[in-house]
């Protein structure tokens, strides 16, 4: 049984939902990682009980929260956009605690040259800090963001329409293809996550490149 056209199709909804959750949890954490330094004791107190929570709770009650236990309070999001709100939260999480470590992992003499040059905090951490941080982080954050991809298939849970959801209704309907089907679905993961893997491959042969350039 020949589906795995159809499983790329339904592909279309795990790479935006997992474009979106990285597009916005990346913007996030990159604008609070500068706070977990902030002389307010209570900021630093919130923004590390968030992670230890975002990173504890399994994906799932994220999920499950977003979708049911949000319209208990008479919030009723469509399917996708609770599953949006779900993925960006513990996502968010997980991709702070990674900017927290890449900014430590940035040279201290680089945060004295800022200070000298009197450059203004924001100019200072988005053009100088943060291109840095970028490098030090980029392993920890393509594999997160292969970790959150996989996740996707979650939101079949909740009647989104996806590779696993679809791969699903699928083996209900023609049981007796059952694995015929399910190794058509793993391979459209394994096509998708290997984007990814080849990105992380390159931009680390680059670097490195570069490296071994600036010494010689």
């Amino acid at each position: 049984m020949d589906v795995i056209g159809i499983l790329f199709q339904a592909s279309v909804n795990t790479i935006v939902l997992t474009a979106l959750t990285l597009a916005i949890s990346t913007a996030l954490a990159a604008m609070i990682a500068p706070l977990a330094t902030s002389r307010f004791r209570i900021v630093r107190v919130v923004i590390v009980v968030y992670t230890w929570l975002g990173r504890s709770i399994p994906e799932l009650i994220f999920v499950y929260f977003a979708f049911y236990g949000l319209f208990q309070i008479g919030i009723d999001l469509p399917p996708l956009p609770s599953v949006l709100l779900a993925f960006v939260t513990f996502s968010t999480a997980f991709n702070l605690e990674i900017f927290r470590g890449g900014l430590k992992g940035v040279p201290a003499g680089q945060y004295d040259a800022v200070k000298a040059l009197g450059l203004p905090r924001v100019r200072a951490y988005f053009g100088v800090v943060l291109p840095q941080m970028v490098r030090i982080v980029m392993p920890s954050y393509l594999t997160n963001a292969t970790s959150i991809l996989k996740a996707t298939s979650l939101a079949s849970l909740v009647t989104v329409t996806e590779v696993s959801a679809l791969a699903g209704r699928l083996v209900g309907g023609n049981p007796q293809f059952a694995l015929e089907i399910l190794l058509q679905a793993a391979l459209v993961y394994l096509v998708l996550c290997s984007v990814l893997l080849t990105v992380q491959a390159v931009l680390a042969r680059r670097w490195s490149a570069g490296r071994r350039h600036a010494i010689l």
